[in-house]
């Protein structure tokens, strides 16, 4: 199991979402948009699916990458 991090658009840190999921799960996940309270500036922040990355530990600054989150491109 890993935690679903995503970046502060405001500091530039990683937080955790709160999200849990297993590599394959969330490489299943769709690219919707989701929202999270960041714990560096306070503020909810809005995201997509493909912005966002598992990370093997939840804390704040977390980057151990278990899987990035891979984002279907769209037909022309």
């Amino acid at each position: 199991m890993g935690v679903v991090m995503v970046t502060c658009p405001n500091t530039g840190s990683a937080f955790s979402t709160g999200i849990e999921s297993d590599p394959r799960t969330f490489a299943s996940l769709p690219d919707v948009l989701s929202r999270a309270k960041c714990s560096h500036c306070g503020a909810e922040h809005i995201w997509w699916t493909r912005e966002v990355w598992l990370a093997s530990d939840g804390g704040d600054d977390s980057r151990t990458v278990i899987v990035r989150h891979r984002s279907v491109k769209k037909a022309s």
